[in-house]
């Protein structure tokens, strides 16, 4: 059986498997069922072959770029590294709604407003957290107020009348952001409606997250978070379901909405005692943008 055969076998088991509920029924836990998904059962097989498309001949085509965040079937809001370049068109003194990205996150950027699939608009925004060494406020306070923004721009979104799919992604300081803001929001009612996190070179990583992408062994980032905080994130994001890492397996269980990558070498999350110090292995996770969009694509298809 050639690979997509056997890609496409995997799938056609899941669509057998996994019952479809309203999203409104899983929103009481932060711990996502499967199923909910807000595509309904009606387009239940023109998500899965979309999904098809992306993880094995090519994206789906005509995707649909939304005219408001309340009117998106997903939002997702990125945090840039430290010193990347700001964006522009503030809205609501949180985020920009063009550029702001950092180069590590534009081709996810790009790639979700251009191959998410028709009849599901994507909107793309980006936090306006400080992300300078040059600024007065330490590091600390930055992150701070990184993630008032994002929880604020969070529960905004919610309120909408119809609430999107909410995405999130980070680069090194806006990885640290984005999974302080998850901590933050951990065993809160706001915390299930984040579908799902993706992060690169995190300098908060812990060894004891359970959120690693395939491939990425466990370390600790040179700021390490505490196991308390890392424990209440690792119990606090997953769906139920089958490994996105492992389509074969009949397996069910628990999985994280989260989902880390960390470069070997990267000073960052491998932090510097252990004898890593490479800039350019932290500034190289523009490859991973096509595990991040199928993984988000397949969380929201099947969890969510």
């Amino acid at each position: 059986m050639g690979r997509a055969q056997s890609r496409f076998e995997d799938l056609k088991k899941l669509t057998t498997r996994v019952p479809l509920m309203r999203r409104s029924d899983v929103r009481g836990s932060s711990n996502h069922i499967a199923g909910g998904s807000r595509r309904r059962l009606l387009t239940t097989i023109a998500a899965f072959l979309g999904l098809i498309a992306a993880l094995v001949v090519g994206p789906p085509a005509n995707a649909e770029v939304a005219t408001s965040k309340c009117s998106a079937y997903a939002v997702l809001i990125t945090a840039r590294g430290v010193d990347a370049s700001k964006g522009s068109n503030l809205r609501d003194g949180r985020v920009w709604l063009s550029g702001g990205h950092g180069d590590q996150l534009v081709p996810l950027v790009t790639k979700m407003r251009s191959d998410f699939g028709a009849g599901f608009p994507v909107w793309t925004e980006s936090l306006a957290w400080t992300a300078s060494s040059g600024s007065d406020n330490f590091y600390e306070a930055q992150v701070n107020e990184g993630v008032r923004l994002l929880s604020d721009e969070i529960k905004s979104i919610i309120a909408c009348p119809r609430v999107p799919k909410i995405l999130l992604a980070g680069h090194s300081g806006g990885a640290d952001v984005v999974t302080r803001t998850l901590w933050n929001l951990a065993g809160t009612s706001t915390a299930a409606f984040i579908d799902a996190a993706a992060v690169y070179g995190d300098p908060s990583t812990n060894q004891n997250q359970k959120w690693n992408a395939k491939g990425v062994s466990a370390s600790n980032g040179f700021l390490k978070r505490t196991d308390a905080r890392t424990t209440a994130i690792n119990n606090g994001y997953r769906f139920y379901g089958w490994n996105y890492d492992n389509l074969s397996s009949t397996t069910s269980g628990y999985f994280p909405r989260v989902r880390a990558y960390c470069n070997v070498g990267d000073w960052a999350c491998r932090s510097p005692y252990t004898g890593a110090w490479s800039d350019t292995a932290h500034n190289s996770y523009t490859g991973k943008t096509q595990d991040v969009f199928n993984w988000y694509m397949y969380v929201t298809d099947n969890f969510n």
